[in-house]
């Protein structure tokens, strides 16, 4: 392929059409996928007469009889197994070559899983400190220069779903728990606290692998819409009632996110906001995630913990995306 390149304005060197054509053959048949729509317009505004050429070309090669370039651009069980068929049978992907490439397969992999490896980065905050809006914009941000894919989560993994939907269903449950003012709960036992507590924490302890395996390891950033310090500093969100070093003792169990941002605001503007909480609420859940997330960043030293007071939205934004770029 490249001893067939083209040279075009500025004398940018691109493939020819036919191996350009090849390339994306091979790469969409061997993993069982059609060729995006992008590609599919692409080639299909090719000359009709190059259009055979490059058809012409493939059926020979791979031992193909298909009539139409179209039908190549999509995946067909019978034409990737003649494709990996024909691959197999060259003479650099048999014998003691097959496995040296096999390895160099596995080392690229491994390499390539290191380098494009995602983070985590977790929001907290009071309701009305401006979270929502500063997550929505700083993942259009995030996807834009990172190129990857951003994914944002509520709270904690929900591997496990909320306990309600047990009773109401969870279309239901989902409904009531948007529409509830936030610690209104009236549980007040230990024994249904601890239950609660130890189901959201199965959650985390579960699903903490399946969004590293399922998200981080495959290049994707995540954001987290609050995290498991509401267990230790606003427990009475989830309607649980526990001693605060409970809840704690277990966050050593729970992956440690590299960058964790607490926004706060001034009580007043938060109320302008927000009547869901009283000031002194606003005023000691401020204090007590400002006293967590430097007692925090003093003990886990490969885990950083960012306090933003969220006055100017782009001010914030600016904030949260330097914090990230100088530590990812």
């Amino acid at each position: 392929m490249l001893d067939n390149v083209v040279h075009k304005k500025e004398n940018i060197r691109v493939l020819s059409p036919q191996y350009d054509f090849e390339y994306t053959f091979l790469f969409y048949q061997s993993n069982r996928a059609d060729f995006p729509m992008k590609y599919f317009y692409a080639f299909s505004k090719f000359p009709m007469e190059k259009r055979i050429q490059i058809k012409n070309y493939i059926n020979e090669k791979y031992n193909l009889e298909e009539e139409d370039l179209d039908i190549l651009m999509d995946y067909a069980p019978n034409i990737r197994k003649q494709v990996m068929r024909k691959l197999a049978s060259l003479p650099m992907n048999k014998g003691t070559k097959r496995f040296t490439r096999l390895k160099q397969y596995i080392r690229d992999t491994l390499s390539s899983v290191k380098t494009r490896k995602g983070f985590l980065v977790t929001f907290s905050g009071v309701d009305g400190a401006g979270k929502s809006t500063i997550i929505s914009l700083v993942s259009s941000k995030l996807s834009e220069k990172y190129r990857r894919k951003v994914v944002i989560l509520r709270h904690r993994p929900s591997l496990l779903p909320i306990l309600s939907s047990y009773t109401y269903g969870k279309k239901e449950a989902e409904l009531r728990s948007i529409n509830k003012n936030p610690r209104s709960g009236n549980n007040t036992q230990f024994l249904s606290s601890f239950i609660r507590f130890a189901y959201y924490l199965t959650d985390y302890l579960i699903g903490q692998f399946y969004v590293y395996f399922r998200y981080t390891l495959r290049g994707k950033i995540v954001l987290y819409d609050r995290y498991y310090f509401d267990f230790i500093n606003d427990a009475k969100r989830s309607n649980i009632v526990l001693p605060q070093w409970i809840t704690k003792a277990f966050f050593r169990l729970v992956f440690k996110p590299k960058i964790n941002f607490f926004l706060y605001a001034d009580p007043d503007v938060i109320l302008k906001r927000k009547q869901e909480l009283s000031k002194e609420t606003i005023v000691e859940l401020t204090n007590n995630y400002q006293s967590l997330f430097s007692a925090f960043g003093k003990k886990y030293k490969h885990s950083h913990y960012v306090q933003i007071e969220n006055i100017d939205g782009q001010k914030t934004i600016d904030k949260v995306m330097g914090k990230i770029t100088e530590l990812s």
